[in-house]
């Protein structure tokens, strides 16, 4: 109440409205919204990157296994992305060896790795010198 003693009407009604307006909008967000704690979406989500990283952990087992001997020291895997696991070897007779071989181990792969939905190798020419010596360290 203003210090005279007399209340101003329009004023009060004007933030009666805008009160009531701002309680409408309020509530609207907040009904609209679906809250979900965020430990429970970071363990969703670490559920699912394990469940990837097992799938893609049996087929580098799998490929130690089943990869020639010859082979192991001259080329590395690069990656696996929609069916496709793409393999880096060194250029010249690795490389042919490899393409040669692939065929042989897609089937292995596909038969022990089932989950990893691998269809097709791609063998890729690169240098895997130093990728070698970075995966032997401890």
């Amino acid at each position: 109440m203003p210090a005279g003693g007399q209340r101003n009407y329009h004023t009060e009604a004007v933030m009666d409205d805008e009160g009531r307006l701002l309680l409408t909008a309020t509530r609207r967000r907040t009904r609209g919204r679906k809250v979900t704690r965020l430990g429970l979406c970071t363990k969703a989500y670490l559920d699912k990157q394990d469940a990837r990283l097992q799938k893609n952990c049996s087929v580098v087992d799998i490929w130690r296994q089943v990869l020639p001997i010859t082979l192991y020291e001259h080329c590395r895997l690069a990656g696996i992305a929609g069916g496709v696991l793409r393999v880096v070897a060194e250029p010249g007779p690795y490389m042919h060896e490899l393409r040669m071989a692939s065929g042989e181990l897609l089937e292995h792969l596909q038969n022990r790795c089932r989950g990893a939905g691998i269809k097709k190798i791609v063998v890729i020419a690169g240098s895997c010198g130093q990728a070698k010596a970075e995966d032997e360290r401890p």
